[in-house]
């Protein structure tokens, strides 16, 4: 009566004098009765006298249509050991009385709107087996009190609101074959306890707020067949102990914040269908005893920083990512390759808009090409002022014999591919005079052959990322004329072969770097037109071979420091509109170089070297006078 049994798709015999047995879904065997009425369309709720039936022993009443919460009476059902209520809209909370079914074996509560914590005292559950209830909405944290379920072969958690950290105590359950916590918002590190589960055969931890390193203990797992890690924020480097893993058939550590190289020793994992690193910051060539993986089906790699090719067994992999990924088979010709990457940012760009376009997607050499030269086994691109419009195509990141990518003054937008961090040959990057936006990629930090980089002239906002530090080729950095903000980073002071550093025209603030003392190769230093602030280092008066200081436009303090005036060289000394005070040291006087000085919209004092008055000059409008 409670669960609508007029409506039910079966229900023979019911409210009869039949004996019970005959009941449609009741079974009898000796003094024990089981009721399982799986499907057959139940709905209403379950009745509070269920928990009289203190012979059940049997309990099915999964994929119906009840709803309202479980009957704490359940928990009087002492002989029970089978409690199914799946596939339904119950709701409320799991009560805490189910922990009293001292014989239950499985407990299924899955594919409800259930909520609440999960009770501590399902731990007492000491012959439980199979514990499935995903598919919720429960909360709260993983009671370690489950870590007591020594029989559990099962336990499924998966979709729910779970939080906290993953108990170390789940370590303890050594018959456990099946681990699923994945799709809720766990956080802090992988237990490396449960490298104890060494029964256990699917692991799956992702699509959480998991963080740290992946526990090198996990390639104990010695029976593991799928190993889910996807989606978190784990950091650090694959475990190289993953390849001992071999029996894995499945691996996941997609969208999350790996780096370093892909361990050679992945490629032990001989029966491997499933790989996916894709979404990390995984770098350097993917290693070749990868080519061992033939049994390989599913694969996704982009979103990293990868270079090189993949193995060409890999081609007969059905569903992957390798074109997103801008890599080719190791076996593509190169001049396949060239063209596939070359004919990708033609379509990206417009090309059929150009001025001119020679050649392009022609079976004609792609020297031939307008703009495309090669030589040396190098290849540039040249179009700059060609008619481009659209987008850089992150296609061109595998064109690894780049030398030199020259886009300038044209009307490409959106933002610059991380891609062309792989570029590991270029030499000049020329993207100036674009409108071009988003952030620098970070990935541009990688260019360890890069002596000019360009970006001047367009939208890019956000920091100046920290990583253009490592390029110490670098002669030429002009990042003019964007939307930059943050401070200036102090490891630009590493690149010792740079020669001109234009960040002006920007929104940069904080102070000049005294890092910036040491570039003893410095001849133009444009940081005018920005928000920097506090004083003017007096490192800069090291800067034995610079010809152009330009600090104005500010909101800089403090004295000149007298050690500008080791500057022989300079020939521009651009100081107005900030907030210097004091007087101009005597010593500026031996800047007898100076074509251009410009010192007004301070509050300085006393007076200027009289030999500045033959220069190009504001200083009838600093109210200073020439000194005697």
């Amino acid at each position: 009566k409670a669960t609508n049994g007029d409506d039910w798709t079966n229900n023979d015999n019911w409210l009869t004098d039949a004996p019970i047995e005959n009941w449609r879904g009741v079974d009898v065997d000796g003094e024990s009765v089981m009721l399982s009425l799986r499907g057959n369309r139940l709905s209403g709720e379950i009745p509070a006298e269920i928990g009289n039936l203190s012979s059940l022993n049997w309990l099915d009443l999964s994929d119906n249509n009840l709803s309202g919460e479980i009957p704490t009476e359940l928990g009087k059902l002492s002989n029970l050991n089978w409690l199914d209520l799946s596939g339904n809209d119950l709701s409320g909370e799991i009560p805490a009385e189910l922990g009293n079914l001292s014989k239950l074996r499985a407990l299924y509560l899955r594919s409800n709107e259930l909520s609440g914590e999960i009770p501590s005292e399902l731990g007492k559950l000491s012959d439980l087996v199979e514990l499935l209830l995903e598919v919720n909405g429960l909360s709260g944290e993983i009671p370690p009190e489950l870590g007591n379920l020594s029989k559990l072969d099962n336990m499924d958690l998966d979709f729910n609101n779970l939080s906290g950290e993953i108990p170390p105590e789940l370590g303890n359950l050594s018959k456990l074959r099946a681990l699923y916590l994945g799709e809720n918002n766990l956080s802090g590190e992988i237990p490396p306890e449960l490298e104890n589960l060494v029964n256990l055969r699917w692991m799956s931890l992702g699509e959480n707020n998991l963080s740290g390193e992946i526990p090198s203990e996990l390639g104990n797992l010695s029976k593991l067949e799928e190993l889910r890690l996807s989606g978190n924020t784990l950091s650090g480097e694959i475990p190289t102990e993953l390849g001992n893993l071999s029996s894995l058939l499945s691996l996941g550590l997609s969208d999350n914040a790996l780096s370093g190289e892909i361990p050679t020793e992945l490629g032990n994992l001989s029966d491997l269908w499933g790989l996916f690193l894709s979404d990390n910051a995984l770098s350097g060539e993917i290693p070749p005893e990868l080519a061992n993986l033939t049994n390989l089906t599913d694969a996704s790699i982009s979103g990293n920083r990868l270079t090189g090719c993949y193995p060409d067994v890999w081609r007969r992999v059905s569903y992957h990512d390798f074109a997103q990924s801008g890599l080719f088979a190791c076996n593509t010709p190169a001049t396949l390759r060239q063209k596939a990457a070359l004919t990708a940012f033609y379509k990206s760009a417009n090309g059929d808009d150009w001025t001119d376009n020679d050649n392009w997607l022609t079976d004609a050499p792609i020297e031939t090409w307008r703009g495309v030269g090669v030589s040396g086994g190098y290849i540039t691109l040249s179009l700059g002022g060609n008619g481009l419009s659209g987008e850089i195509s992150p296609e061109l990141g595998t064109l690894s014999e780049l030398g030199d990518l020259g886009l300038a003054f044209t009307d490409l937008s959106g933002e610059i591919p991380s891609e062309l961090g792989n570029l590991s040959n270029l030499t000049g990057l020329y993207l100036y005079g674009n409108n071009l936006s988003g952030e620098i990629p970070t990935e541009l930090g990688n260019l360890s052959k890069l002596e000019v980089m360009n970006l001047s002239e367009n939208a890019l906002s956000g920091d100046i990322p920290s990583e253009f530090g490592n390029l110490s080729k670098l002669r030429h950095l002009h990042l003019q004329d964007n939307a930059l903000s943050g401070g200036i980073p102090t490891g630009l002071g590493d690149l010792s072969k740079l020669e001109t550093l234009r960040l002006d025209d920007n929104d940069l603030s904080g102070g000049i770097p005294t890092e910036l003392g040491d570039l003893s190769k410095l001849e133009t230093l444009g940081l005018d037109d920005n928000n920097l602030s506090g004083e003017i280092p007096a490192g800069l008066g090291n800067l034995s071979h610079l010809r152009q200081l330009r600090l104005d436009g500010n909101a800089l303090s403090g004295e000149i420091p007298p050690e500008l005036g080791n500057l022989s060289k300079l020939d521009a000394l651009h100081l107005s509109g900030n907030d210097l005070s004091g007087e101009i040291p005597s010593e500026l006087a031996r800047l007898t170089s100076l074509t251009d000085v410009y010192i007004s919209g301070n509050r300085l004092t006393g007076c200027y070297p009289a030999a500045w008055e033959n220069a190009n000059n504001d200083l009838a409008d600093s109210g200073l006078s020439a000194c005697e």
